[in-house]
């Protein structure tokens, strides 16, 4: 009978110490140079340049009495209406300002001069004692004289002036009030009848002595001494003659750009009724 081998006879189990492993270390990196940063480059802030458009492509309209449609100068048409949209670079009122300020500037109601009438119709209305009316906000503008200019914005924050007006031929002339000229109009809050008695003030101004060129009205309810400031003003320029201020004679940076812009605004005036 075959029978299996014995299995063979085995110690007893052992375990062997693991070998000794130094721990492990990390050595830092070293850099090859020092980091640095660079400064980034200035670049200027984006500005957008207004749209330029010419003035002369601007459509002319006659709006009615009262109307709030914006226009350019229209025929017969003694109130400048402006068109939004009509931008020169660097005439902005505050540029026009420059570092020695304007000469006068403030809010008022701007008219060219009206129509002549005729002998039949100045005695009507003078019988009659009528008077032709006209909105104070329908013609409310910014004026700003510098150097024996005056340029006129539809508001204080406007980019370019609607026109521009030469001072130093005219003649500046208080209204009065209670005997009006016979070729001015009345302003006043509606257009319609008198204001207020003594809230407007009216300054006359005149070509060769007794040509009405415009009128300027000023609300006085807030600051009483405007339409006199104003008046004295341009009675300055008219002593000092065109090109000097009422400081005197010296020709700034600012000066030589206000007599740049009035030479391409001038055109832009009313068209005088009365030519």
């Amino acid at each position: 009978m075959d029978l299996a081998t014995p299995a063979p006879i085995v110690g007893p189990a052992t375990v062997e110490n693991a070998p000794l492993v130094e721990p492990a270390t990390v050595t830092p990196v070293q850099p090859k140079h020092p980091a640095t940063a660079e400064p980034a480059t200035h670049v200027e802030p984006a500005t957008a340049e207004p749209a330029m458009m010419d003035t002369d492509q601007l459509i002319k309209q006659q709006p009615s009495h009262g109307s709030t449609i914006p226009c350019m100068p229209c025929q017969h048409s003694h109130a400048y209406h402006p068109t939004n949209g009509v931008a020169t670079n660097g005439a902005s009122v505050n540029t026009l300002r420059g570092g020695r300020g304007a000469d006068f500037e403030g809010y008022c109601g701007i008219l060219r001069a009206a129509a002549k009438h005729s002998l039949i119709q100045l005695l009507g209305n003078c019988c009659m004692k009528e008077r032709d009316f006209v909105a104070y906000g329908e013609v409310r503008r910014f004026a700003l004289l510098k150097d024996t200019f005056c340029f006129v914005f539809e508001d204080e924050d406007g980019t370019s002036p609607l026109y521009a007006i030469p001072m130093s031929n005219l003649s500046a002339v208080v209204e009065d009030e209670s005997d009006p000229h016979p070729s001015s109009n009345t302003i006043s809050p509606s257009g319609v009848s008198h204001g207020p008695v003594g809230a407007y003030e009216t300054v006359l101004l005149f070509k060769d002595g007794n040509k009405l060129e415009y009128q300027f009205t000023f609300d006085v309810r807030k600051d009483g001494g405007m339409a006199k400031r104003f008046a004295n003003a341009v009675q300055n320029y008219n002593k000092n003659g065109e090109g000097q201020h009422q400081g005197g004679g010296l020709q700034t940076a600012s000066a030589i750009h206000a007599k740049n812009v009035f030479a391409s605004k001038a055109k832009y005036q009313p068209e005088d009724p009365n030519e």
